[in-house]
């Protein structure tokens, strides 16, 4: 079909369907055995579903595929002579259905596939006894002597229930059960290798984006050995490809290629490192942990090992699979993260790769972000916050809102976020006397004003023509902005006034930050909750200020 001309692109397929009919009509007239006429036929309808649904006829392909089962008859689903045609053509069904959006309908379909691989599973002599679609084609004593010579399982059969082990990991993944189709897909990455049946390129994608479910469980070990066999799988790939009788544009295209989906697997290896602070510093804290659980699916459910060989674990001990609990022990973790982003880089260039750079960038400040929770010298935690402000500036400047406004949003709002954690930890180090000129209070002035500029960017890229925020925010935008007047109101009460006059025009615009955020969720009910502790904090903070301020009028003269 891929010589098929442009304007004709199912030519090919169209002239299979026309001698499919016409075998099914010799069929028809033909002596021969009632029992393989039937099997020639059911083979004849899988195939006529097939080029339906290649040709996108998805119903007409449905009828084909459940006349072939019809002909076959469900207790006959599990013979020999059956098998692969039945799980050939439930999993195709299960295809049809999925495309319907009808994913329960599909996972039906697919389960009985499963069960009757599971069941000839169980006996390994009955593998090797399944018949393949074309022996019911050959005479009966040329597919008596193929079935003699073969031995072990079914390559085809094999082949047929890694299809199914897919397909599910897509079902449950279209049904919400994502643990389900994290096994699944592990499954199937699994019975790829042992086939030795998978594109080398899009296995390490599969694995290194599997590896993500993993960690985000706080299953680390799973998810270190994914990246592990996905990196180890690369290296392979990248050394055959040294010996591969190529073009040299073929062999330009496969390691452009390869240095695309290294930079992703880096990523991936990156997110790993990211995960593991963030999950060793919850448990530091005491707070919950990872999703509630660090232990993954727990011991019984863990996945079976991928690669057992001396590349896989050499990559493996590069990093821990533990949570860190001090500065020595998170180090390591933060330095080969910062390793793999730098390799990501490589690729993803500013020039060439916009919006990934900025997310590698984004990466690297968080990295810095979890690193500073585990240095307890304030001002060593101060350096790391003005290398991410120093990094993230610069994305501001080179790039153009205009085009990239998502991420530019991410970015001011993060800046924002960044000198907030420095003004707190600035303020903490102020001695309780200091006076309101010396340079160190104008340090950190700079430092909230510089915290309310970067908000306030963010928030005027929210607003209308009209220079006013929509009625409603976009949900994506709704707590981001909400969040940002909350950090505003904040900063406010935190500047250090060099009179009484300048504190009460403070505190009146941290009232203005404060009350818009309460007004809005009034007259959006349903973005309440999102601010809900938020709320609780302005609500006893706006009870003070009256006070404060009608203190501060008692001394200052108006």
């Amino acid at each position: 079909s891929t010589s098929d001309p442009p304007k004709e692109p199912y030519k090919s397929k169209y002239e299979a369907r026309r001698i499919l009919k016409e075998l099914l009509e010799d069929l028809g007239r033909v002596e021969y055995d009632a029992q393989r006429k039937d099997l020639i036929r059911a083979v004849a309808k899988y195939e006529l579903g097939l080029i339906a649904t290649d040709t996108e006829e998805v119903s007409l392909g449905q009828e084909y595929l459940e006349e072939c089962l019809r002909i076959i008859g469900e207790d006959k689903y599990k013979e020999s002579e059956c098998r692969l045609i039945v799980v050939n053509a439930l999993n195709q069904l299960g295809i049809v259905h999925v495309r319907r959006g009808d994913a329960p309908k599909a996972l039906e379909y697919l389960k009985k596939a499963e069960a009757i691989y599971v069941m000839v599973n169980t006996l390994p002599e009955e593998s090797a006894r399944t018949a393949n679609l074309m022996d019911h084609f050959s005479p009966d004593d040329a597919a008596t002597e193929v079935k003699a010579e073969k031995s072990g399982s079914n390559p085809n059969f094999e082949l047929a229930h890694a299809h199914t082990l897919y397909y599910l990991a897509q079902v449950y993944e279209n049904l919400g059960e994502n643990a389900k189709a994290a096994m699944y897909c592990h499954s199937t990455l699994k019975k790829e290798l042992t086939l030795e049946e998978f594109d080398s390129i899009d296995w390490s994608i599969n694995a290194a984006t599997l590896s993500q479910f993993f960690i985000a469980r706080g299953d680390f070990g799973a998810g270190r050995h994914l990246l592990a066999c996905s990196r180890h799988i690369l290296n392979e790939y990248e050394k055959k490809l040294d010996t591969e009788r190529l073009t040299p544009e073929e062999k330009e295209d496969k390691e452009e290629k390869l240095r695309h989906k290294s930079a992703d697997v880096a990523r991936c290896w990156a997110k790993y490192g990211l995960f593991l602070l963030i999950a060793s510093r919850e448990q530091m804290t005491d707070s919950k942990t990872l999703n509630g659980d660090h232990n993954g699916l727990g011991a019984g459910n863990k996945p079976h090992m991928l690669i057992k060989s001396p590349e896989v674990s050499q990559i493996e001990e590069s990093i821990t699979d533990k949570l860190v609990r001090d500065f020595e022990g998170a180090r390591p973790v933060f330095l080969k993260s910062q390793k793999w982003l730098e390799d990501a880089k490589q690729y993803y260039t500013l020039k060439d790769h916009a919006t990934d750079y900025i997310e590698v960038i984004q990466e690297m400040s968080k990295l810095y972000r979890e690193l500073t929770y585990f240095e307890p010298a304030p001002d060593r935690k101060s350096k790391m916050h003005k290398r991410r402000i120093d990094m993230l500036e610069e994305v501001l400047k080179e790039v153009n809102p205009r085009y990239y406004l998502g991420v530019c949003r991410q970015v001011m709002f993060e800046l924002g976020e960044v000198y907030s954690e420095l003004m707190s930890l600035k303020l903490a180090v102020l001695p309780a006397a200091i006076k309101p000129q010396s340079p160190a209070v104008k340090k950190v002035n700079s430092i909230i004003d510089k915290a309310i500029r970067h908000f306030m960017s963010f928030l005027e890229t929210v607003k209308e023509a009209d220079g006013k925020y929509p009625e409603k925010l976009p949900e994506d935008l709704a707590r981001p902005v909400l969040v940002a007047h909350f950090y505003i109101g904040r900063l406010y009460s935190n500047i250090v006034a060099q009179e009484p006059r300048e504190q009460f025009e403070n505190f009146e615009k941290t009232k203005e930050h404060y009350e818009f955020v309460q007004d809005y969720c009034r007259k959006v009910p349903e973005h309440e909750p999102l601010m809900k502790e938020e709320l609780e904090v302005m609500a006893e903070l706006l009870k003070l200020i009256p006070e404060k301020l009608q203190q501060m009028m008692s001394t200052t003269l108006y």
